[in-house]
């Protein structure tokens, strides 16, 4: 929690669409910043018993971190539902990049979409354990370099806010030594781990996990050793 509580920003606010970035002469040129939206998509066979999750990074010009500033968290969308979001989401954030959870289905998704509107920049995920293992890390380093800010500026914000710490704090690598979360949902979690992979895709710096931790592959399957922060056995 003490690494979820320092990124907490009083002044940063979930907002219905993109600030707006004005030339010399105050005339608009267009949004602040990047914008980057990783998509958990609802996928359980009784539409009301999952979520929904889309969470919209920005990074500022010139400054190296990524403020949560949108996100659709519903729970039983439909299909035709969650593709007319995106499509809201890209109208109003007109993001650089959205990261989908391709599996299965779901990479149907970004097909429709990019046969509807050809301005939607998706990218499907494709997740294997190794792969999920490599998303959460980048999270977690993420957190720990003070790079991620979570909107706490009002009520809406900060009640936002309080249920993905929940989710995260509940993410630990298992006995069996795979990644996994004890809850019941973690969507607020994994869209937020997509967008913020989406935002190092979008700069070419994507490395898989043995180039942040050398052995980490042994580590999870035999050599366990004590960690910190919000990732816990």
């Amino acid at each position: 929690m003490a690494l979820l509580e320092k990124a907490r920003d009083h002044n940063l606010k979930i907002l219905d669409v993109a600030d707006s970035e004005y030339d010399k002469n105050g005339d608009r040129v267009g949004v602040l910043g990047h914008h980057f939206i990783g998509w958990d998509t609802a996928i359980a066979s009784d539409k009301n018993a999952d979520y929904t999750a889309m969470t919209v990074l920005r990074t500022l010009p010139d400054e190296d971190v990524k403020q949560i500033v949108g996100i659709v968290h519903e729970q039983g969308m439909t299909s035709a539902a969650q593709k007319r979001q995106i499509i809201l989401l890209n109208n109003k954030f007109q993001p650089d990049l959205i990261e989908l959870e391709g599996n299965n289905f779901q990479r149907m998704f970004a097909m429709e979409l990019q046969d509807i509107r050809q301005d939607i920049p998706i990218r499907t995920f494709m997740t294997t354990r190794t792969r999920k293992e490599s998303l959460f890390m980048s999270l977690l380093m993420a957190f720990e370099q003070g790079q991620i800010k979570t909107p706490y500026g009002d009520e809406r914000s900060k009640r936002f806010t309080h249920k993905l710490e929940e989710e995260l704090t509940r993410f630990g690598m298992q006995k069996n030594g795979r990644l996994e979360s004890v809850g019941v949902h973690d969507d607020l979690a994994m869209s937020l781990a997509l967008a913020n992979w989406a935002t190092k895709e979008y700069r070419g710096s994507v490395v898989m996990l043995d180039d942040y931790m050398p052995g980490f592959d042994e580590w999870i399957t035999g050599k366990p050793r004590k960690n910190d922060g919000w990732m816990v056995p």
